[in-house]
């Protein structure tokens, strides 16, 4: 696990992206010649091509971590890494539920209806499976970018802060946080992956070359070495 200083410099990344999305959501949301209802809120019933763009931008996300979740997992499982694949495979469940929470409008619509309205109680709800998640699987998400996740999680509980004290009609604020707190988990999950591909790879050539060598030594040790302090951990079987 990288300490705080390394994992400040992974953030880079998020804000990057972030920057750009703030001046998207700056621009969206100051603007006088379309409602900014229609831009942000998941309900609006407008046929411009304007209409839902970023709750439909906050579904592209979903869909991304998604696959991206179940592929990672694919890879760990491929490569003898069974708790990592556990680990990036559920996440890719999280990421379909939220997924399927943005196409149903579960959140927005089915459950304050069922609760009378209480968006706090509908938003604690959808959260709900994120938590459970980052703490049964706390070990790996420390041997990752926890930042980023960090940042991610933060996000989110700030929409859903803002959809419960405004009964969803502050779109611009609720869907603008899920919005950056959805870029931060598809980047989260998108390098998570990349670095257990590519720790992948260097004990495949670890093994190789002790074969070539005829090194009985173990080769994860060299597979596992840290290559640069740019390079992240990743998740180990059990």
């Amino acid at each position: 696990m990288h300490g705080v200083r390394a994992q400040l410099r992974f953030l880079t990344p998020v804000i990057v992206a972030w920057d750009v999305a703030l001046v998207i959501l700056a621009i969206a949301g100051l603007q006088n010649a379309v409602p900014v209802d229609e831009i942000f809120s998941p309900q609006a019933s407008g046929d411009e091509w304007y209409a839902r763009l970023v709750p439909e931008l906050i579904l592209i996300q979903w869909a991304i971590a998604t696959a991206m979740g179940f592929v990672g997992g694919w890879v760990a499982r491929k490569a003898g890494r069974a708790e990592a694949g556990r680990f990036l495979r559920s996440g890719g469940f999280v990421s379909l539920f939220f997924l399927l929470d943005e196409l149903l409008h579960i959140s927005e619509d089915a459950l304050p209806a069922v609760f009378g309205g209480n968006y706090t109680i509908s938003g604690l709800l959808i959260i709900l499976p994120i938590a459970l998640w980052t703490v049964l699987f706390i070990h790996e998400v420390r041997r990752t970018r926890w930042l980023m996740l960090a940042v991610a999680l933060v996000a989110f509980e700030v929409s859903v802060v803002v959809e419960a004290y405004t009964n969803g009609e502050q779109p611009l604020f609720s869907s603008g946080a899920m919005l950056l707190g959805a870029l931060a988990w598809v980047l989260w999950f998108t390098l998570t992956v990349r670095d257990v591909a590519a720790s992948t790879i260097r004990t495949a050539r670890g093994t190789r070359a002790a074969d070539d060598d005829g090194d009985d030594g173990d080769p994860d040790a060299d597979a596992d070495e840290d290559h640069g302090s740019e390079q992240e951990s990743v998740p180990q079987p059990a």
